[in-house]
């Protein structure tokens, strides 16, 4: 293992290297990884703790791969600077954790095995930071590619904004003009079946650009069984006042139909997912409770599950008095 030449305190980590590891592997689910030195493909297809699926070419239907795993590599981030990807290191998946942290800003890779850095040097201005300096690129700035272009797109506007000149967000409810709304697919469009993508009416919403696809895009809000827009705790700044703008609202485009796609984000996106683990047994309790106006602590058979319920309390807005 090579020798860090840098201490943790000299370094000025990306905010991801900081997340927490299935809050950064949600933020990637859908999205193509090349693995570092062979170039294969992954693709993660769910994020259920303790464990996160994960598509290979070998493995079409995905195969679970520890989070733990992640944590472990970021922890070495963290402390040295650096993370030598090799099975005696960061376990048996070493290839989906490197491109994993390969998509971490800053990060950079060299040697056999790859070792893995991440990090500026704090006190080290960037060029971009250096004000009034002139800057020049001498790479092309255009080159030709393939795409595959959304055939659904057009008929998928159609059908949420039809021909008027402007419409309401889902989520906040304010109207705007169409050219400020996205067709926000609910469930990733990339993990989407054919069925599923062409289902139009159902599975994509008007997201405004003033906060709302981002939120909902990153896993900052999610929208609950019963169609009440919920939010992920701690965080600060105007990010977190426009959180609680949204929190309680009712989202607009929530059905019967839709509330499957709406799901899959509460399970696979939605960073708040300590308010929704809670098990069956636990929720028809709650319920019971609920309609007998009985306290239902004394079932509870532990202090974890006590937890859970005053935490699902509080997601459902219910004021549960105690025993």
């Amino acid at each position: 293992m090579p020798e860090p030449d840098r201490t943790p305190d000299d370094l000025a980590l990306p905010a991801e290297a900081w997340a927490d590891a299935a809050n950064l592997l949600r933020r990637l689910v859908g999205v193509e990884l090349r693995t570092i030195s062979g170039g294969r493909r992954n693709v993660i297809l769910a994020v259920s703790p303790p464990t996160v699926l994960v598509r290979t070419e070998r493995s079409p239907q995905g195969q679970p791969v520890p989070i733990a795993d992640l944590e472990h590599a970021l922890h070495l981030l963290w402390r040295d600077g650096f993370v030598t990807i090799h099975p005696d290191v960061v376990g048996h998946r070493s290839s989906f954790l490197g491109a994993v942290l390969r998509t971490l800003p800053g990060s950079t890779v060299k040697g056999s095995p790859p070792c893995l850095e991440l990090g500026a040097e704090k006190g080290v201005s960037h060029p971009l930071s250096d004000i009034g300096k002139e800057l020049i690129f001498d790479g092309e700035l255009s080159r030709g590619r393939t795409v595959q272009e959304r055939l659904e797109q057009v008929s998928l506007r159609l059908i949420l904004f039809g021909t008027e000149d402007s419409a309401t967000c889902a989520l906040c409810g304010e109207v705007y003009p169409v050219s400020f709304l996205w067709a926000a697919h609910i469930k990733k469009r990339s993990l989407c079946s054919d069925s599923e993508r062409r289902d139009l009416a159902h599975i994509a919403m008007p997201a405004c650009v003033f906060g709302c696809d981002a939120l909902f895009e990153t896993g900052l809000i999610t929208v609950n069984d019963g169609g009440i827009i919920i939010g992920a705790g701690g965080v600060d700044g105007i990010v977190g006042r426009r959180i609680e703008d949204l929190r309680g609202r009712h989202c607009l485009a929530h059905s019967a139909e839709s509330e499957p796609y709406f799901r899959w984000h509460q399970i696979n996106i939605f960073r708040g997912q300590d308010l929704l683990n809670v098990n069956r047994s636990t929720l028809a309790l709650i319920r019971f409770s609920i309609r007998k106006s009985v306290p239902p602590y004394s079932s509870l058979v532990d202090s974890w599950q006590l937890v859970r319920f005053r935490r699902y309390c509080q997601w459902q807005g219910l004021v549960i008095g105690n025993d």
